[in-house]
This record gives structure tokens, sequence and C-alpha cells, in this order.
């Protein structure tokens, strides 16, 4: 099976995962195969990470576009054409 880095229901309450993926691991699925994670709410870890993060901040005009196009997704799109009603 091709797993991605999606994390699991029991990934739920633990500070690293970041709703998409793990902070830690690529593959978060594994980490359960024995009914606990090993890094379940790690201090350290999620310190280890905060710190990777500020000396790796992210891209600023990548931001920027991200928020543009956010924005222009949320607006009404009505091109002229006139109901059939």
């Amino acid at each position: 099976m091709n797993r991605k880095g999606k994390t699991v229901r029991k990934c739920y309450g633990c500070i690293l995962n970041l709703g998409d993926h793990c902070a830690i691991y690529e593959d978060p699925h594994g980490k359960w195969q024995h009914s606990k994670c090993s890094s379940f709410n790690d201090k350290d870890l999620y310190n280890k990470y905060l710190e990777n993060l500020e000396k790796h901040p992210p891209n600023k005009p990548k931001e920027q576009r991200k928020a543009t196009a956010k924005l222009r997704h949320t607006g009404e799109h009505r091109q002229g054409m006139k109901s059939k009603r």
C-alpha cells in the first residue's frame, strides 16, 4: 500500500499532529503498528521541531501567494450569465 504522510485517527490529541501530516514522521501509520506511538505528545521532539522552524522560516512570497489565492476563492463567481428561469 502506498501511504502518504497523513495522520491517523489516533494522532488526534498529539501536539505533533499538524492536521494533514505529522511534524516528525513521514509515515505516522507505521508508528501505531504496536498500538502506541513512541513519540505521542513528546515535548522534546516538539521543541526540536519548533527550533527547526525557526532556523528555516517559511518563504514569505510563497505565503503571500497562498493568502492571495485563498482570498480569491472566497468571492462569488458570476460571469454575467442569465438564469434559465
